[in-house]
């Protein structure tokens, strides 16, 4: 049975993350963010733990911002073209 994995590549085709590193954060998911639309995602279950976004080369986000402003992570996708993130909890 084939084990199951995660990896995001940076262009070069480094790992720049790995489910199997606890290190790494828990992948919360992969949001394809539709054209020309602000999208907002809350994460209320991770209270004191830091967001990170990256694009799907594992590249970092562009369009996208964090805040804390709740008291847990809150990101905000920028209304541009479609696009697709990795987010991650560490």
């Amino acid at each position: 049975m084939a084990e199951p994995l995660f990896r995001a590549r940076d262009s070069a085709g480094n790992v720049v993350f790995d489910s199997r590193d606890a290190y790494a954060g828990l992948c919360v998911g992969v949001i394809d963010v539709p054209a020309n639309a602000v999208q907002v995602y809350a994460y209320p279950d991770y209270v004191g733990r830091s967001l990170k976004v990256c694009g799907m080369w594992g590249l970092d986000a562009w369009g996208a911002s964090v805040d804390y402003a709740l008291g847990y992570p809150r990101v905000t996708f920028s209304a541009s073209s479609a696009r697709t993130y990795v987010l991650f909890i560490v």
